[in-house]
């Protein structure tokens, strides 16, 4: 395992962490410092000619990128070690997120529910303020429809790392349908699922959202996606809206919001839906409540 390492001022921080979420470029890490206005940015590659490869692109992109990085190799324990610096527990009431390698050190109070997770490159960074915003969705689903929560349904759209899908499973929903168009995040879906004991009412599959989608409804839909997807497929996700059931959009950059957002609006409108649309962010990132 090779590693590239190299700073750049805290105001790229919009478009380096756009380049990573738009371009699945989940090998790059961005690390920020507590002490002063640096980020250092980190990517993990199989060989150099991945990282030069990669780093190019990057470049392609960020058309002003002039830093100079360090390349070095990484025995495995070093890797290993450096990977777990960057995902850390946390929690939302009695609901806790904790890395599978913090598994028998982590205290988890009796009758709270946890959720175990290696992200592995999967999207679905536990501390990803988009992940936190589908999470505080969810949530708040829960919150609402407890007491009859074994009888709803959810679909998780792009599931990553299956981090909402094996959240909503531990919460009690009813059934959950997960799907992503990368094979590798399925893989990682089922090895976390796996790793929490979670089978039965979860069903999760490698698949493009047209197809996973038609035909089906549910009381709460997640989409953390990128948001020309949410856009492309608006009516997609609109129609699979059952009747008082919650669509969930994440993963719009503060930038985006009011595409998003009118292209929601305006579906709404020509269809007279009985639908309001309610925003929420965290740092630049934004998410859209229909319901």
């Amino acid at each position: 395992m090779f590693q590239i390492t190299f700073k750049l001022s805290k105001i790229h921080i919009e478009d380096i962490d756009n380049y990573i979420y738009n371009f699945d470029a989940g090998n790059w890490i961005v690390v920020e410092s507590p002490e002063d206005d640096v980020l250092y940015i980190k990517g993990y590659f199989n060989s150099k000619n991945e990282i030069e490869e990669n780093y190019q692109k990057l470049k392609r992109h960020l058309v002003w990128l002039s830093a100079t990085p360090v390349i070095s190799e990484l025995k495995n324990t070093e890797w290993q070690n450096e990977y777990k610096k960057h995902f850390k527990p946390w929690r939302i009431n009695h609901m806790h997120w904790v890395p599978t390698w913090r598994k028998n050190d982590y205290f988890i109070p009796d009758n709270d529910k946890v959720i175990y997770l290696d992200p592995g490159t999967a999207f679905g960074m536990m501390d990803h303020p988009s992940t936190r915003l589908c999470i505080k969705i969810l949530m708040n689903f829960y919150t609402l429809n407890k007491e009859s929560l074994s009888a709803k349904n959810m679909i998780d759209v792009g599931c990553g790392s299956g981090i909402l899908s094996l959240s909503a499973t531990r919460l009690g929903f009813g059934k959950i349908y997960a799907f992503d168009n990368d094979p590798i995040a399925v893989a990682i879906c089922h090895r976390n699922m796996l790793e929490n004991d979670i089978s039965g009412n979860l069903v999760i599959e490698s698949q493009d959202l047209q197809d996973a989608i038609h035909g089906k409804k549910a009381d709460l839909i997640l989409a953390n996606i990128l948001s020309k997807f949410q856009i492309h497929h608006a009516q997609v996700l609109i129609n699979a809206i059952k009747p008082q059931g919650v669509l969930g959009l994440s993963g719009i950059l503060k930038n985006e919001l009011q595409e998003v957002k009118n292209t929601f609006a305006n579906i709404i409108k020509k269809n007279k839906l009985p639908y309001i649309l309610e925003v929420d962010e965290i740092d630049k990132w934004t998410s859209i409540v229909v319901s």
